[in-house]
């Protein structure tokens, strides 16, 4: 009953907060001089260190350094990842489109900045390298989860070379980033409904995250990228393995 009752509660809170947040950054936006993109992007930052306390999240990060333009790279375990992720770096997630359909969130995400693509479709994914490329130029970070998917996986599998070749061709720094969970009932996997996932998980009243940055990565081999890259990441989510003892699977 307490979980239920947590779950609605917080639903409530991100719907208000969510509509606040748009509701702010639409009037600051509207002000001579100023720049909607990054206001939008700081708005979107302070918004999920807010939803992070409200839904619960507990989040050991450590190495992240902000810097003026980069491709962030990261493992990708769940749709809360970006949430997590995007409290401390102001950049232009690179999403899947169907979360454009998602109420309220597909409207708050196209509004503060996201990079849609159906990946399935080849016009779609040449637009996307187009709209990443262009916010690149214009000095906005954009994340990217080259796996295309979220896995379960102790380690990451295949990823898409595209922001690779991106950043290859740029000279533009990689920023590597792994993250996971303590409780593996974070994860979005097995063909999990949303609504199905989100009133399991976030009944829970408290979840830790664990999330580590590493150096920057450039060079003009974009195979070499992937590899330095994924190696880090795979690296430390093996670590990571090692430091968390996983809480039991329930209700699964």
């Amino acid at each position: 009953m307490f979980g239920k009752v947590l779950v609605v509660f917080r639903i409530l809170i991100f719907v208000l907060l969510t509509l606040a947040g748009l509701l702010f950054i639409g009037i600051v936006s509207i002000l001579p001089g100023i720049n909607k993109n990054r206001i939008a992007l700081e708005g979107r930052r302070i918004w999920t260190k807010v939803i992070c306390r409200i839904l619960g999240m507990v989040v050991d990060s450590q190495g992240w350094e902000e810097k003026p333009v980069y491709i962030l790279i990261s493992n990708h375990r769940s749709y809360i990842d970006p949430v997590i992720t995007l409290r401390e770096a102001k950049a232009f997630p690179l999403a899947k489109s169907e979360i454009s359909r998602w109420p309220l969130i597909g409207y708050a995400a196209k509004y503060t900045g996201v990079i849609y693509v159906q990946r399935d479709n080849q016009k779609s994914r040449r637009g996307a390298v187009r709209a990443m490329e262009t916010a690149l130029e214009s000095k906005f970070p954009v994340l990217v989860y080259p796996e295309g998917t979220t896995t379960g996986e102790k380690v990451t599998t295949d990823f898409k070379l595209g922001a690779f070749r991106i950043a290859a061709q740029n000279n533009m720094p990689i920023i590597p980033c792994a993250i996971d969970y303590e409780d593996k009932r974070a994860y979005w996997v097995n063909d999990d409904t949303f609504l199905g996932h989100f009133f399991r998980f976030f009944s829970l009243p408290r979840t830790k995250v664990v999330v580590r940055y590493g150096p920057a990565i450039q060079g003009d081999d974009p195979l070499d990228l992937l590899q330095r890259t994924q190696g880090w990441i795979d690296n430390e989510l093996l670590l990571m393995s090692q430091q968390v003892t996983p809480q039991i699977n329930r209700g699964q």
